[in-house]
């Protein structure tokens, strides 16, 4: 990987020279460092030994709610998006290039409370990376030029946020939940104010709000923890403490009747989310309040989710969750279902809070509860990015950066007598607020260990008499375990026929496996199951201590899964629900439709959740003999990464699947093949929705062909931030809200898709656009740097996927089962460091011809 040295030599002279290194006052923490510069930076660092990247994030203590005259408009939101955009020492567009370059991803959220900006690198790069950040966020440029591109892209921001009906019922909840704070406000602004915004009103905000006093610097990774210290003092010295900003708390008044909000949206399903008065985040009822939202809404096995779907068909999803901010949050359950249960749907949820409030939990669901918020925490804290950020929010939050682990401590100790009495001291149903969004009227109906095959380092294959295929992986840097569980099935098994069985099958082991899963909650463990375009699988994570009971219970579920008619009824309801809800969504649909054109004969045409008229006709012998033909030993692979022993886990699986007898494996049936394309196919469709689409797809390789990371390369060449398609056609023109590319690698020849969302009067501008960079690609307009920033960034992405336990063991699994070799990962770096210009010129030449694509517009009516 090359470096871009002269930037880098230059940031270490610009910000060593002059430098006088101040006082600061230091804070100790168990295993976060703290400190905090004379100018007022607070600054907390975590070492982890050993992990691969390091992740680095500025917090800046404003966001949405805290813009004072500015309130309403917006402005945090706006600035962030200008944030990565140059600065005297990067010119536009050349941060993210830069990063990059440097194996790196970088990103930025906006919250009511502060806003954020990431850059997660490998532990190599911290250096150059910390230098970008803390450029990037206090010295951008903020030109007039950036300011009115972006300003078109938000403009098409708020645009999809008013078609998508989840993000739409949430922004109503919130002005209807907040009568005076500003939490009512969305966070992206109002149009009519934030069009009032200029670039002064941006470099003002800048000024007051982006100084060292107000800001958090954290750092997670493997990294020199003194020489972090030293450039850290040298960079901001030359930073100054800014005026102080002073935050009044915002007393929310008491709420003395319950409040209803409904409003009709172009949607298939109805969608409610109910709420309570809450707590800010550093609240002694916080811990008894997370709890009482798993017991109620987490997982198959909760209360609503047993009550209002499984026995009444009330509901097809829910979810429940103590929201904390700054100040006063909320207690929210957010449900789907059918527009005429609604009021059935209030009175079921009152009915179960009632039972808490009178009679409280049982010490089953109060243990599984535990065990479920501190599998959650472990798995959590896999993720670098998420260590920075827990550390960086709890400095916020609670003037602690460990207070996410200290949480866990406290959940653990709480007494089961707490929620009781806090479930009676907040689910007041007088203060209850709920807002419906329902749909609109007259819208469209319709045996033994045989021989250790192959040994490395990192994973071990092992294989059973009866064709298992086993890896394993030992980590022991945390106390859980991932286990994925792999079969040959999904999409290409299927037909126009059956559209949708795997996906239906896969559900239904989750569905008749209930008791197994509710099990597993209570022993600090998760199963989650899914179907794609290659594969179906079974996915479990569990704490390290019960992964025996967790192979157990797993050998079960293979054992013992029988289906019913009454479970395949219910379960029909629930994924023709979830079809539904993809045309309420402009680019799922028209993603949708551009697969369905590529592909008239190939499987991969068709939709993985399956059409409703193919749903509706599938019947219980379908689906048994599905799950016989695919659910065979010799057809699966599992794979087991995390703390336990290998001999142990082996000895596990040897005898709790020693029943499993050898079936047929799937991998080289004889799938019907697509024809090439010989002339364009178009599709366009109408939507009530305002936002525009437009999707242009073409076939690729399978995932065999070496040729398969030229198509890698080329991805990332032209979509993601700081990208061909991004510069060219959102950052420059501003005439997109969203521009990229989507690649599927199958076990046939997959797709390549450019995809854009805008406004209805720009649509085919859009689109004469994207075939403009098509034929740039033609003439070979590629520069070898674009080159070797894609091939960085991927390598950089490898090393981030590969840092979990489920992401390392789901590759490997998957690889395996493919055909690929478990070990395929280890060539990775090398073979994407292969590709080369003629590379590209070749698969653009071959696979982008004139006539050989699919287009698909969705147009507003």
């Amino acid at each position: 990987m090359r470096k871009n040295s002269n930037i880098f030599w230059l940031l270490l002279l610009l910000f060593n020279l002059g430098c006088a290194i101040k006082k600061e006052k230091f804070i100790e923490a168990s295993n976060v460092q703290k400190f905090i510069l004379e100018n007022g930076l607070t600054v907390v660092a975590k070492k982890i030994k050993g992990n691969p990247l390091v992740s680095i994030e500025i917090l800046i203590k404003t966001g949405s709610a805290r813009e004072n005259e500015y309130l309403g408009t917006g402005i945090s939101h706006f600035l962030e998006h200008l944030i990565f955009k140059g600065t005297e020492k990067f010119p536009p567009g050349e941060i993210a290039r830069y990063i990059n370059r440097l194996g790196g991803e970088i990103n930025g959220i906006t919250t009511f409370d502060y806003t954020s900006f990431f850059i997660t690198v490998p532990k190599e790069n911290w250096e150059e990376a910390l230098y970008v950040l803390v450029d990037s966020v206090f010295n951008p440029k903020l030109s007039q030029d950036d300011f009115m591109k972006e300003r078109q892209v938000i403009i098409n921001e708020m645009i999809m946020n008013e078609n998508d009906p989840q993000r739409k019922i949430f922004h109503l909840f919130f002005h209807n939940f907040y009568r005076i704070h500003p939490y009512r406000h969305p966070i992206i602004g109002y149009k009519d104010l934030f069009l009032k915004l200029t670039i002064e009103d941006i470099k003002n905000y800048h000024r007051k709000t982006y100084i060292p006093n107000n800001a958090i610097l954290a750092i997670s990774g493997d990294f020199d923890e003194n020489l972090f210290l030293e450039k850290t003092k040298i960079i901001f010295s030359e930073i100054e403490r800014g005026k102080e900003i002073e935050n009044i708390k915002i007393n929310e008044p008491f709420r003395l009747f319950p409040h209803y909000y409904e409003e009709k949206f172009p949607t298939k399903l109805m969608y409610l989310l109910l709420g309570f008065p809450g707590i800010e985040v550093n609240h002694q009822d916080l811990y008894a309040l997370d709890l009482l939202a798993t017991i109620l809404g987490e997982g198959n096995s909760s209360r609503l989710y047993t009550q209002l779907r499984e026995r009444k068909n009330l509901i097809y999803s829910v979810s429940c969750f103590n929201y904390t901010l700054k100040e006063e949050g909320f207690f929210g359950i957010f449900i789907t279902g059918e527009d005429k249960d609604r009021y059935k749907v209030i009175e079921e949820i009152k009915k179960e809070i009632e039972k808490i409030k009178r009679f409280s939990v049982s010490s089953r669901e109060f243990n599984k509860a535990k065990n479920i918020l501190l599998k959650q925490f472990y798995f959590d804290h896999e993720k670098v990015e998420s260590q920075t950020h827990n550390i960086a929010t709890g400095e916020f939050f609670a003037q602690e950066p460990e207070f996410y682990s200290l949480y866990m401590e406290r959940i653990k100790k709480l007494d089961k007598k707490e929620l009781q009495k806090v479930a009676q001291k907040y689910f007041d149903f007088e203060k209850m607020v709920v807002v419906c969004l329902r749909p609109e009227e007259n819208r469209e109906k319709k045996e033994g260990v045989n021989e250790r095959i192959k040994v490395d380092e990192e994973v071990e294959k092992v294989e059973l008499e009866n064709g298992l295929t086993i890896l394993l992986k030992e980590n022991h840097n945390l106390p859980i375990v991932s286990i994925n569980m792999v079969f040959l099935g999904g999409l290409r098994l299927e037909n126009r026929e059956n559209n949708g069985i795997s996906n239906l099958c896969a559900n239904l082991i989750l569905k008749r496996n209930e008791k197994i899963v509710h099990l597993l909650e209570e022993l600090g463990g998760s199963l989650n199951v899914f179907s794609g375009n290659n594969s179906l699988g079974i996915s479990l994570n569990i704490i390290s201590k019960n992964i025996d009971s967790g192979i157990h219970l797993l050998s079960e579920i293979i054992k013992k899964t029988k289906f019913s008619k009454e479970d395949l009824e219910k379960e029909k309801l629930q994924i023709i629900a979830k079809i539904k809800k993809i045309e309420d969504n402009p680019v799922q649909y028209a993603l949708k439709l551009i697969k369905k054109e590529l592909f008239l004969k190939h499987p991969y045409g068709m939709d993985v959740l399956g059409e409703i008229e193919t749903i509706e006709k599938i019947d219980l012998d379908e689906i048994y003999n599905f799950y016989k033909k695919i659910i065979n030993p010799n057809n699966c692979v599992i794979s087991l990464f995390g703390s336990f022993k290998k001999e142990s886990v082996i000895k596990e699986i040897k005898k709790n699947f020693s029943f499993w007898k050898k079936g047929e494996n799937m991998l080289f049936l004889n799938i019907e093949k697509e024809p090439p394309l010989e002339k364009p196919r178009i599709c366009i469709k109408d939507t009530p929705k305002t936002q525009a689409v437009v999707a242009v797809g073409f076939h690729t390789v399978p995932l065999y062909d070496p040729k398969s990371y030229s198509f890698l390369v080329l991805e990332n060449i032209l979509g993601g931030q700081g990208n061909r398609l991004f510069e060219n056609i959102r950052e420059k023109l501003g005439l997109v809200y969203f521009v990229d590319v989507y690649h599927m690698i199958g076990i046939e020849p997959g797709y390549f898709i450019f995809l854009a969302g805008t406004e209805k009067d720009n649509l085919e501008k859009v689109t004469e656009l994207i075939f403009e960079e098509i034929k740039k690609l033609k003439e070979l307009d590629i520069s070898e740097e674009e080159i070797n920033r894609a091939k960085a960034y991927l390598l950089g992405k490898r090393r981030r996927d590969l840092q979990t336990n489920e992401g390392f063991s789901l590759l490997c699994s998957l690889e395996e089962l493919y055909g690929l070799g478990f070990d395929n990962y280890k060539d990775y770096e090398k073979k994407i460091n292969s590709v080369s210009l003629d590379d590209l010129k070749n698969i653009i030449q071959s696979y982008f011809q004139e006539n050989n694509y699919a287009l698909v517009k969705i147009v507003p009516q």
